[in-house]
């Protein structure tokens, strides 16, 4: 009994809710929006134009002033104001009003450039007569129209509008007229023709040149230093020297420098071969501009320096001086040293009476028939070398007498040369061919011929040279 009556209950409930009224639901409407309004370009001059572009939303009127009016939601719209205007754009619907604005500066135009001024006109520019001996005159004759300048090059200079001047040229000339104002300038040229009479034919070669260095008798250095060769300037009146022709070589050989040169001295760095060492020969010859060779120069003789595969002079620092087995030696030796010395000694006088820059004194043990050697290690001997010698006693004595030798270690003497103080000064050269292209130790020393008093022994000069 009880749920049925709940039941009732809430379904009368239902029925009374489904009768209530509705409320409605109210939406508020909104203001137009400018989504864009602009002007392009923003400035201007007096007489162009710019363009509007707007872009609005949810309007039911839009216009644009001044000058415009109504228009579309969207659009463009090219103005053309004479002065800087603001314009305002108004969109307009139920909800209310918006505006916006885009402004258009507007410059005065700056004022045209006046026109091009025109160039100068040469009316008129001309030589006579066009041609003329030499030594001869031709006028010059020039009209001018719209010119604040007027030059004429070739020595005439700054001239009025219109005129006429003489000129006498050597050699043909072509001058130039430039006529000038603030558009630019123009030009106009004319040539005055000069005859020169030919001179007559150079019959005569050139003066011979004479030699000048190196001297007569001269020893030319090998490869690292240029050999230089300079003679007297030759003459030709006539038409002028034009060139030198040099020669250098041996006798019944062809030339070694065989130039042309427009100088009077020649440079050339060479390298000769030991066997080409003596009997060179220069001269040089003159030629003028027509072609015409003088004779050639007296021919000047020289010799050469020998390449050096190595200088035992030089080396001494670096050898194994003794006296007596086991017992080295230093080097500079002292000249006090009885145990025999070896030293350098500059400006030395031997007994030829020379005095030499430099010596190498290798004097033997304070003993009879003592002795000093030198051994040099590690010597390389090249194909075709010799080895050149030139020894001797320093002067102030009387007694000295030594013999020097030179060899390959524990081989027999390539030099084996007696020299007493009365001697003087000895040269030698001993073939090296039986050791070419090989690496030895190499001995040079001095032994004495009975006494040692006195053996003042000197080397001036011992190289291997090839």
């Amino acid at each position: 009994m009880k749920k049925s009556l709940a039941s009732a209950l809430a379904i009368l409930m239902l029925s009374l809710a489904a009768c209530a009224p509705v409320t409605p639901t109210v939406v508020e409407k909104q203001p137009p929006v400018v989504n864009s309004f602009d002007a392009d370009p923003a400035g201007i001059f007096q007489g162009e134009s710019a363009t509007l572009s707007w872009n609005v939303s949810g309007a039911t009127k839009v216009s644009i002033e001044p000058d415009v009016g109504n228009v579309a939601l969207t659009g463009r719209r090219v103005v053309s104001p004479t002065t800087t205007t603001t314009y305002t754009l108004t969109a307009v619907n139920e909800a209310g009003t918006v505006t916006a604005t885009a402004r258009v500066v507007v410059a005065v135009a700056p004022p045209a450039p006046p026109p091009p001024a025109s160039l100068p006109v040469i009316n008129s520019f001309a030589a006579s007569p066009g041609s003329i001996s030499s030594g001869g005159s031709s006028t010059l004759s020039w009209n001018v129209s719209n010119a604040t300048s007027v030059i004429i090059d070739g020595g005439v200079g700054n001239v009025g509008l219109s005129g006429s001047t003489t000129v006498s040229p050597a050699a043909t000339t072509t001058y130039t007229l430039t006529a000038s104002n603030t558009a630019g300038s123009v030009t106009a040229i004319t040539q005055v023709v000069v005859t020169i009479p030919s001179p007559p034919a150079d019959t005569t070669p050139p003066s011979v040149p004479v030699l000048a260095s190196p001297s007569a008798g001269a020893v030319l250095p090998q490869k690292t230093v240029p050999w230089s060769f300079n003679w007297s300037v030759s003459s030709d009146p006539e038409s002028g020297v034009k060139q030198y022709h040099i020669q250098v070589y041996r006798a019944g050989q062809v030339p070694f420098i065989d130039e042309y040169t427009p100088a009077t001295s020649y440079s050339r760095t060479v390298e000769v071969a030991y066997g080409y060492l003596s009997n060179w020969r220069w001269r040089v010859r003159a030629q003028n501009n027509v072609g015409l060779w003088s004779a050639w120069s007296a021919e000047r003789s020289f010799t050469v320096e020998p390449r050096v595969a190595y200088d035992f002079i030089e080396k001494a620092p670096t050898a194994y001086w003794w006296s007596m087995p086991g017992e080295q030696l230093p080097f500079p030796g002292s000249l006090n040293d009885d145990r025999g010395f070896a030293c350098y000694r500059t400006n030395i006088k031997l007994s030829d009476g020379v005095t030499y820059s430099k010596v190498l004194e290798t004097h033997p043990r304070w003993v009879d028939n003592g002795w000093i050697s030198g051994k040099y290690s590690g010597v390389y001997i090249p194909a075709g070398a010799k080895l050149k010698v030139k020894m001797g006693i320093i002067s102030g004595g009387t007694a000295g007498k030594v013999k020097f030798r030179a060899n390959k270690l524990g081989e027999v003497a390539a030099l084996d040369l007696v020299i007493a103080y009365g001697d003087g000064v000895k040269e030698a050269e001993i073939d090296l061919g039986t050791y070419a292209g090989q690496t030895v130790d190499f001995v040079i020393g001095v032994s004495t011929e009975g006494s040692s008093a006195q053996d003042w022994a000197a080397w001036v000069e011992a190289r291997i040279v090839y």
